[in-house]
């Protein structure tokens, strides 16, 4: 088995750094054989930080492109892909250890298998552990379940090369969002596992799109245009993900203390879906004083309702540089 990592950038100087660290300390990095960082046209100091990581390992290689976006970064990586899996980092997030070790653990177990997503845990902004949905491994059943509910995030997949070449690579007219689009393309045509772990740690920080989720929200109807688009049979299911999208804008907006956007959002989402439990929780909690307990109760509730859940707060890994330049050169990672 070979693996290619795949890191974006994009004006990350303050993350970038412990990101390509996370990768260059997988415990089976033995597998590992190319890891392209794809700088966005930064504009701050990240392709400095890039090249000197990038001396620390020769498998590492920029690849530097005028500004065009995420799924476009992605895609000029994955044109030099030889290996047989890939693995994708956003340049702000960070993997423990084992994360490559476990996924490849779970290929063992089912070499059919030909993505595998992993739990998460946010840090930053907000801390919390985000177990992620187990879907029916392959079928309607899968494609259904991932449409009406969360997405494997993109820094927690491990995927066949191959798969691209049947289902296309990300849509490039898509600034956001990129990957539910381009999973749900992969979940309809391969068989997938769970590795119920939190294998990666997600920053939510003011300037990423998944802490901004009013900037990424107008982006995600058009997302499920392009879903329902290729897959009409999901049409009938539509609201159920329009609801969504926004009782989870509500419920971020109740924790940045936006309650006007929260009603406006939650009976938006109740209007289009009247009959989810989970849209009348965040109602609630909506129009009562606020309290982090009920924000943090509205949560369990929804993650119980999604099968998801949370666990106790976890150390977020930290690396560093000179450490790993002494494991590599002991060949100790």
């Amino acid at each position: 088995m070979s693996i290619t990592v795949v890191v974006t950038c994009f004006n990350e100087e303050r993350f970038i750094e412990q990101a390509l660290l996370s990768v260059l300390n997988q415990s089976r990095l033995d597998l590992v054989d190319k890891i392209f960082v794809v700088d966005d046209e930064s504009t701050d100091c990240s392709l400095e930080i890039i090249r000197e990581i990038q001396s620390l390992d020769d498998r590492v290689e920029v690849i530097w492109q005028k500004n065009a976006g995420l799924a476009v970064a992605r895609n000029n990586a994955l044109q030099k892909v030889t290996s047989d899996w890939v693995c994708f980092l956003d340049g702000d997030d960070i993997w423990p250890v084992d994360k490559i070790e476990k996924q490849v653990m779970q290929v063992d177990l089912d070499p059919e298998v030909s993505l595998v997503y992993t739990d998460s845990y946010r840090f930053g902004n907000e801390e919390r552990y985000i177990r992620a949905r187990t879907l029916p491994q392959s079928g309607d059943g899968a494609l259904l379940d991932y449409f009406c509910n969360d997405a494997p995030i993109l820094s927690s997949v491990m995927v066949r090369t191959s798969i691209f070449s049947k289902v296309g690579v990300f849509d490039p007219e898509l600034r956001v969002a990129q990957d539910t689009e381009m999973w749900t393309r992969a979940v309809s045509i391969c068989k997938i596992a769970h590795v119920k772990e939190a294998l990666l740690f997600r920053r939510m920080h003011s300037s990423s799109l998944g802490y901004n989720f009013e900037k990424k929200s107008q982006y995600l109807d058009l997302v499920t245009d392009k879903i329902v688009h290729q897959f009409p049979q999901l049409e009938p299911y539509r609201y159920m993900k329009d609801a969504m999208v926004r009782f989870e804008y509500a419920r971020r907006s109740i924790h940045s203390k936006s309650r006007v956007m929260a009603l406006k959002q939650v009976l938006a989402g109740l209007r289009i879906n009247p009959r989810c439990i989970h849209g009348y929780a965040v109602f609630l909690i909506a129009i009562v004083p606020f309290s982090d307990a009920l924000l943090r109760f509205s949560s369990k509730v929804r993650m119980g309702l999604s099968g998801a859940g949370q666990a106790a707060r976890i150390p977020v890994p930290h690396y560093g540089r000179e450490a790993t330049r002494k494991k590599l050169k002991e060949g100790e990672v």
